[in-house]
Order: structure tokens, then sequence, then C-alpha cells
């Protein structure tokens, strides 16, 4: 007994084995004929077990396996209960041959029924199943649309200068938003199925939205910069952005505007601040090197010097605060005739000395800018010819002209506000310091 055991789990090994290494479609086709052969059993038992009629009736029954075996497995499973069919009617039944015949006729019209019906409710099922699988992919494109609708209604609530408009696929306008009809100032009733380029204004608006439709058609997203216009006849630069709409959403595109004017007003702001910055950081440093103009003109140390020695170097940085080529003084009173100059730059011509300064030119500035003639006809203190720009400023004292102090140019130039006054500072300073020297000379004598 335990050898026969072993036997049969051997075999039941052995037929495992070859049943794992046959192929999948190879066992779809024995399982299928093996259902038939089950199936035609199964009829011919019942058949047997019923009893009666079986010489009238021997193929009751067995329709409905070969039935079954079409539909479950097609054309062949069908043939081979057909077969079995027959052959259980012959052994069991004595069917005879004739009614064999019609049985096989009328079998194999079954089975091409059951085969059909069966592909056609296959075809059905899977189109079903299609369908479900389509259906719950539209829901949830339905869904997450629904989502970026609403998303896309609070962006553009959250970012006025940026909206939305969808077009078709002829670029005709197709939906209208409140945020759009806030920034163009029209109603979606008067726009909605009109083209595109009516955003555009009315010049080349036509040859602008085309080639941005054409390069959106591409499947690129289509990028343009130009100018609209507002329902009340305002332009407004705006950045477009077309891009076509994905196969499930349609055939169509988005049209994606971005207004322009605030950030135009911002960038404007921002260069004007700029501008502003650098003009204070200009002024700043306008003012730094006045200040140590002023200081140099201003030194306590020259103090510490002789009169002369300081008057001279006074001038001297004077005229490398103005840039002159030569800064002279003469003086009307107490040093009358006598003439001081810079100790480096350009230096009066003795022969040309007037010999005083001429109190008749009045109690005023003068400026000669790029003329030769009029230097030499006003320089008191005789400059050469070639100075071609003059800047004689008088140093006054109880209303009549104590000093006037001449800073020459060999080339033309105009001279500021500021320069004339740091000039009178050291013209007062300097006749000062030549003052106490005659003074102190005058005292000496007497």
């Amino acid at each position: 007994m335990r050898e026969a055991l072993t036997g049969i789990r051997r075999a039941l090994d052995r037929s495992t084995l070859v049943w794992t290494r046959i192929g999948q479609p190879e066992q779809k086709r024995l399982v299928a004929h093996g259902a038939a052969l089950a199936a035609v059993a199964v009829a011919g038992l019942v058949r047997w077990a019923l009893g009666t009629g079986g010489a009238t009736s021997p193929f009751l029954l067995f329709s409905a396996a070969v039935a079954f075996s079409a539909s479950f497995g097609g054309a062949r499973p069908a043939a081979t209960a057909l077969l079995a069919s027959l052959l259980l009617a012959r052994l069991l039944f004595s069917a005879p041959w004739t009614l064999c015949l019609l049985f096989a006729l009328e079998a194999a019209f079954i089975a091409a029924l059951a085969v059909r019906l069966s592909g056609t409710l296959r075809q059905h099922r899977e189109w079903l199943e299609s369908a479900d699988v389509s259906l719950r992919g539209l829901r949830a494109a339905d869904r997450r649309g629904r989502i970026v609708a609403a998303s896309l209604h609070r962006l553009q609530d959250a970012s006025p200068d940026r909206v939305v408009v969808s077009l078709d696929r002829d670029g005709r306008i197709a939906d209208w938003g409140e945020a759009v009809q806030r920034l163009y100032g029209v109603g979606g009733d008067r726009v909605v199925g009109a083209s595109g380029a009516e955003l555009f204004g009315p010049s080349t608006a036509s040859e602008e939205f085309a080639k941005t439709l054409s390069g959106a058609r591409k499947g690129v997203t289509a990028r343009a910069r130009g100018r609209h216009v507002r329902n009340d006849g305002t332009p407004f630069e705006v950045e477009v952005e077309l891009d076509a709409l994905p196969p499930l959403a349609g055939d169509g595109f988005t049209l994606l505007i971005h207004d322009l004017t605030g950030q135009q007003a911002s960038e404007s702001s921002a260069r004007l601040a700029a501008e502003r910055l650098q003009a204070l950081r200009e002024e700043a440093d306008v003012a730094q090197c006045r200040l140590a103009s002023l200081r140099s003109v201003t030194d306590p140390y020259l103090d510490a010097m002789p009169h002369v020695e300081a008057a001279t170097a006074l001038l001297e940085r004077l005229r490398g605060e103005v840039s002159a080529d030569g800064i002279a003084i003469i003086g009307t009173r107490g040093f009358r005739s006598a003439v001081f100059s810079a100790a480096e730059g350009l230096q009066p011509e003795p022969a040309r000395f007037q010999g005083e300064a001429r109190p008749e030119r009045g109690l005023r500035t003068i400026l000669i800018h790029n003329d030769p003639t009029r230097v030499t006809e006003t320089t008191a203190v005789g400059w050469p010819e070639k100075v071609r720009s003059l800047i004689a400023v008088p140093v006054l004292r109880g209303g009549e002209i104590e000093a006037i102090i001449e800073v020459a140019y060999l080339r033309g130039r105009r001279s500021t506000e500021w320069e004339i006054a740091l000039i009178e500072v050291v013209a007062a300073r300097a006749v000062g310091l030549l003052q106490e020297t005659a003074d102190a000379k005058t005292g000496a004598v007497a």
C-alpha cells in the first residue's frame, strides 16, 4: 500500500512538472478541452441517470454541453464536445446514424451561435471595462479641472496683473472671466466668439496674433510682447504666453496675459530713486570737495608763516583748487602798485604791468571767457597776451576797492559761483596778510 501511494505521488509530481513546463497558451487549450470533455461526461451521467427515452432522445442535454464548451473555449473545444457527445450517444443509447447527423448539424449551429455570442459578449465586456477606465479618468480629469479652475480664479484675484483667456481651435475667444473683464473694461458678451487678434489693438493685430498662434500650434509656448488697448482707448504694455490645451481638455489654447503697467511703474520708481540717490551722492562728493578746498585755503598753519610767504602760499593753493594757470593780486591802498602772485604757474609780465588797479571798473566781479583782447584791456597786473580767460574779483572795505585778485586761464573756461566765492574768501585773507605787512613796514619807518 505504501509503495502504491509512493508511485501515485511520483506520478503526480511528474505530471506537475510536465504541466509547468508547457506554455500558458497550451495550458489554456488543455483546460478548455478538459472542460468540454467534463461537460459531456456530466451531461451523459445526468442523461443516464434519468434513464427514460434513451432511444428516442439520446442527445438530450448534450447540446447544452456543446454550447457550454463553445462559449468557454471556442470552436475547437466545441468540436471536442460534439465528437464526445456522438461517441457517448452511440455507446450508451445506440443512437442511429441519421439522428447523429442531425445532432451534429444542430450542435454545430449551436456552437457557432455560442461562439458568436461569446465573442460579442467579450467585446462588450472589454468595451465596458475600457469605458469604465475612461469614465474614471474623465471623473479624475473633471475633478482636477475644477481644482485648477478654482486655483486659477484665486490666482487671478491674488495677482490682478495676470489674467487667462481661453481660445478655441481657430483662435476665437471662448471664455472671458471677471479678471479679464476688469483688465480690459469690457464684458464677455461683447467679445466671446471674436478673434483673439482683437486684444492686440488695431495696428498689425492680425499679423502679430497669427504669428503667435502659429507658434502655439507647433506644440511650443509662444511668447510675445506688445501693446494692448483697454475699452476706454488707454494703451498698455503686455507680455502674452499662448499654449495649446492638453488633448484631454479639448482642442484650443490658453492665453496668459501679463499687464506690465505696475511693473513698469515700479521700474520707473526704482530708476528715479536710483537717479536721485546718484545725484545725492554726487552732491555729497561735491560738498566734500568744496569742504576740502575751504579747509585748504583757511588752514591755520598759514598764520604761523611770514605774511608775504603766507599770502603767496595761499594764492598757490587757490590756483590748484580752481585749476588756474596763474593768480595775482594787486592793491589799491596800503600796498598800492604792489603785485603778488602764486609761486608756481603763469606769472604777470612786468612790461605789461598797468601800475595799479583801475577802480573805475566799479565794484563788480569781471568774468571774461575766451577773449584775449578784452583780457589785455582789463587786466591790472599785466598778464601775457596768450591768456584767454580772466576772473577779476574786487576786495572791498568801507565801500571802496582795497585790492583786486585776478585768476588767469590760457584756455576758454566758465567759472562757477562756488569758485568765485572761494576766490573772494582767499582774496580777503590774502589782502589782510599783505595789509599787515604794509602796516608793519609803515610802523618801522615811522
